[in-house]
């Protein structure tokens, strides 16, 4: 290119600057081309945004039909810890705790040293635990390992329905066993085959000696101390006795799970729909929907300038990417006649979200909860509420059609709406670079025709100026 500037100089002509005039002329070819780009870019990113405001209204959507409606309060209780879960339904119980289920404890007579063998060097011996509710542990004791400490490790080495201890007080060791099971169903009994000294320490068959007797009664041949006795729990529900393994109960009201804490007078337990979360979901569809209503807005507005440019086939700068979209004009549509619409039996008092305390602004449609009128409304007809977002018999609710709207747009599988065109838009803007590609090979071939045009006339120009000087010289010599 040095050259090339020597030879525009010795022209007198400024081919660099007409060059450059040139290049700038032809790329205006490619204008539409980057226009046409620029515009599948801003669809896709606008198409990217309304995409985010429906996911947002859906995930409202699903948290309405998985739990809103299905979450229950529970008052507070002294004797009992209550807990609803979906299937528990409205209603007020008095609940007695009379007795709570125990786990049966035993401990042995001191002993004074938890390291010596009961029964000396003697052969091995079989250790054999039993609950009532079937369980049994047959433990081998080996040769001279029959001491507590051997005993206590046997034993839980097992990993049974017994748990065994030493605890050490002022009088000596005493091997304590403890059930895992709560309740008659955990009552311990133990025999020791083939070392009766040991059997003599340990034999318990009639639930142990009980507490403040250490010497067995007449008609019990127990050696082991109760320490506490194992009990059913035992309750009363609205006046109807029951008796229970555990502490834990889920099997006496249809969906309320019972933790027993201590034995009381009957208390009143209020299962009652928790309002709050059914009001506090519904505020969240209403915010989400009022968010997909601003978002549509702004990327599909069109001013008046903008409306008759388009009339007259040509765009202005303050159109907006997704104006005059159809499918997304007809999304809104759909939207506000599913959230409009009326719902349940024409006999319900409340049929529509305005019914229930929503209201709609004319001007912007973005739509308002009114707290106090909804509460009243959800605390005389609950059914009739649910009814409108969960649907009721056969008939669709609000939540199940915006379910099926939004998924023809959105879907994990990409196929929606949304990703389709997102997709075409893709492979348009594929397109439109190798359009751009092509036709900007043609307008570099058009410039080097350019530039070779201008490299002969500078040739030429110097071939004259070199010719001019020699017949100058001849001139002058002559």
């Amino acid at each position: 290119m040095a050259l090339f500037n020597v030879m525009g100089l010795a022209s007198g002509v400024d081919t660099q600057g007409l060059l450059d005039k040139l290049k700038t002329h032809h790329q205006i070819r490619l204008r539409p081309y980057q226009d046409s780009e620029r515009s599948c870019q801003e669809k896709i990113a606008a198409w990217s945004k309304v995409s985010t405001v429906i996911a947002s209204v859906y995930s409202s959507v699903k948290r309405l039909k998985e739990g809103a409606f299905s979450s229950f309060n529970v008052n507070k209780t002294e004797s009992f810890i209550a807990q609803a879960s979906s299937t528990a339904q409205e209603d007020v119980h008095s609940i007695q705790v009379i007795q709570l289920a125990k786990s049966h404890k035993l401990k042995t007579v001191a002993i004074s040293r938890a390291d010596t063998p009961f029964g000396g060097e003697q052969n091995a011996c079989q250790l054999i635990i039993s609950l009532q509710g079937g369980d049994k542990l047959q433990i081998e004791l080996e040769k001279g390992k029959t001491c507590l400490n051997d005993i206590t490790q046997a034993i839980n080495q097992k990993k049974g329905g017994v748990v065994a201890s030493i605890l050490h007080g002022d009088d000596g060791y005493h091997l304590l066993l403890t059930a895992k099971q709560q309740g008659a169903q955990g009552n311990i009994s133990i025999e020791v085959n083939n070392n009766k000294k040991l059997n003599d320490i340990l034999y318990t068959r009639s639930g142990g000696i009980k507490p403040n007797n250490t010497k067995p009664d007449a008609y019990s041949e127990d050696k082991m101390i109760s320490v506490r006795e194992a009990h059913d729990a035992r309750i009363e529900v609205d006046g109807i006795a029951y008796s229970r393994t555990a502490n834990t109960i889920n099997d006496i009201l249809p969906g309320v799970k019972l933790e027993l804490i201590k034995e009381a007078r009957a208390e009143t337990l209020a299962v009652s729909r928790h309002s709050a979360e059914v009001k506090k979901e519904i505020e969240s569809l209403i915010a989400q929907y009022n968010a997909f209503t601003a978002q549509i807005s702004s990327l599909s507005k069109i001013s008046a300038q903008a409306l008759s440019a388009r009339q007259r086939g040509k765009t202005v700068s303050d159109e907006q990417p997704l104006a005059g979209e159809s499918q997304l004009n007809r999304l809104v549509n759909e939207v506000n006649y599913v959230m409009h619409a009326l719902y349940g039996e024409s006999k319900n008092a409340c049929r529509s979200l305005a019914d229930i305390g929503v209201k709609t602004e004319a001007k912007s449609g973005l739509m308002t909860l009114n707290s106090p009128l909804f509460e009243a409304v959800y605390q005389r007809h609950p059914e009739e509420v649910e009814a409108i977002f969960l649907g009721a018999a056969e008939a669709q609710g609000l939540t199940d059609k915006l379910d099926l709207l939004l998924s023809k747009y959105i879907n994990k599988n990409g196929d929606g709406y949304i990703g389709v065109t997102t997709n075409n838009l893709n492979k348009k803007i594929s397109l439109i670079n190798k359009q751009m590609e092509k036709t900007q090979l043609l307008i570099d071939a058009q410039i080097k025709k350019h530039q070779d045009s201008f490299l002969r006339l500078e040739r030429a120009m110097l071939n004259i100026n070199q010719a001019s000087t020699q017949l100058n010289l001849l001139g002058s010599k002559n």
